[in-house]
């Protein structure tokens, strides 16, 4: 069981390696945005800002569920963390192409 857990856990930091740089690009996508829409940059900069926030936050609280996971200390509902996260990144990009 054990052996089971680690390798979970290495699928899992590397789905939030992934989504790491998912949300590079998008930062990239708004640098250019910015660049195209000078009029809009104070918004897009604070949206892209709040984005890395609940990113930052989501894991954060992906990452403590997951040493729990590790270590036998409670149970982790993956397929909720895997929403949350595929949510964030569907708002962000699909954020960037109203704009574009």
């Amino acid at each position: 069981e054990s052996e089971f857990r680690r390798r979970r856990c290495r699928i899992f930091r590397g789905y939030l390696r992934t989504m790491q740089a998912d949300l590079l690009a998008i930062s990239t996508e708004f640098d250019t945005l910015r660049i195209e829409f000078p009029e809009m940059q104070q918004e897009l900069t604070m949206a892209l800002f709040r984005g890395k926030l609940r990113f930052a936050w989501a894991s954060t609280v992906a990452r403590v569920c997951l040493w729990r996971y590790r270590w036998g200390l409670g149970d982790v509902d993956g397929a909720a963390l895997v929403n949350k996260f595929e949510s964030f990144r569907a708002g962000m990009r699909s954020w960037t192409l109203e704009i574009s």
